[in-house]
């Protein structure tokens, strides 16, 4: 099972939880000896450890994909039924037209146009931060009147690429981050090597959002984080009257049933 996550990006969390299962299990068990009674004991454990619904279906799905293994090396014939649980519907939190205001106004008297600009970038195209600060300028497409189009993801968290088209708003934002030498001349709008946010690191971004969640009052808030900048694209688009296989493409979910989550957002 190992060798089958090996090409995965949740490679590590996935081993991780097997390990977990295979503890609770007992690791030098018989992958034959596992029925359904022993699944739903390792269930039962966890349950009494406090994990959540979700939390015991990411261990039950190293499980699965273990035994699934187990069945394509022919150790056993068949794997034993593994109930998925039920996991509780998160509100989604996104941030109003005014919130997101307060923020990119904040910054601004804070004297960092290169923040604003990032946090203004993440709300209009949905990108995950990864997948923003991975963001290299080749990725830009720019069309014959020098107007930055869309951006393109090519190692996104649903292993898929996507395109994204870029808002008046965000294509500023990325001009606003080209370098001088590039805004003027014969390489106008193509830098040859980096990308629109590389000067931005995770831990930095973490600073600037703690100082953004104090000014705002959202301390107490524990869903006012800058994921949510991806919700709030979604939930505008829901909202729109944007087709929702639309909107999944957009974001890059892997599966509708994660879109379908927005699905009471729309009019």
């Amino acid at each position: 099972a190992e060798h089958e996550w090996s090409d995965k990006k949740s490679s590590k969390g996935l081993h991780q939880n097997a390990l977990l299962v295979g503890e609770a299990l007992g690791l030098k068990t018989d992958v034959r000896s596992i029925l359904k009674g022993e699944v739903d004991a390792v269930v039962s454990k966890f349950r009494e450890q406090g994990n959540s619904n979700a939390t015991i279906n990411r261990k039950c799905a190293a499980l699965s994909k273990v035994l699934t293994t187990a069945v394509h090396l022919g150790i056993i014939d068949k794997k034993p039924r593994i109930k998925r649980l039920r996991e509780a519907e998160h509100r989604k939190r996104w941030y109003t037209d005014a919130e997101l205001t307060g923020i990119l106004d904040y910054l601004k008297g804070e004297g960092s146009p290169e923040m604003q600009a990032l946090i203004r970038f993440l709300a209009d195209t949905g990108l995950r931060v990864s997948e923003a600060l991975n963001l290299e300028w080749r990725d830009v497409t720019v069309d014959e009147t020098g107007s930055m189009t869309t951006v393109t993801v090519h190692e996104s968290k649903s292993g898929s690429p996507r395109s994204v088209p870029l808002t008046l708003e965000a294509g500023v934002s990325l001009w606003q981050c080209l370098p001088e030498s590039a805004k003027y001349g014969d390489q106008r709008l193509h830098p040859k090597e980096g990308g629109p946010f590389t000067w931005c690191t995770k831990s930095r971004l973490r600073w600037w959002w703690a100082k953004i969640r104090k000014h705002m009052g959202w301390e107490d808030d524990p869903q006012a984080v800058v994921h949510a900048l991806r919700h709030t694209f979604i939930s505008r688009l829901v909202q729109n009257g944007v087709p929702i296989i639309t909107v999944k493409e957009l974001a890059g979910h892997k599966n509708i049933e994660v879109t379908m989550g927005y699905a009471h957002l729309a009019p």
